[in-house]
């Protein structure tokens, strides 16, 4: 069973196209493994898609990257139809 891949990824700040998101080969990540990872669950019932307690999975994203200074202040503004987009 293969699994679709997302059309949108947030990338640098904003929403791009998955194909279009290039990281350059010295990116931190890359080379230490330094990330943070919050786990969206999401169900569908034939008709609609239903985010199982999208707050509380910003809040545990945003707690994560404290732990690395990583500010991510811009999940306050990206407003609820951006994240269904990128799950879509």
């Amino acid at each position: 069973m293969t699994l679709p891949i997302s059309k949108y990824v947030w990338f640098d700040k904003k929403y791009i196209l998955t194909e279009k998101a290039k990281v350059p080969i010295t990116t931190h990540a890359i080379h230490y493994g330094t990330s943070i990872f919050e786990g969206i669950r999401a169900y569908w019932n034939g008709k609609n898609l239903h985010v199982f307690r999208l707050d509380e999975h910003v809040k545990r994203f945003r707690k994560s990257g404290q732990f690395y200074n990583i500010s991510l202040k811009e999940l306050e503004h990206i407003g609820m139809e951006k994240t269904y987009m990128c799950l879509d």
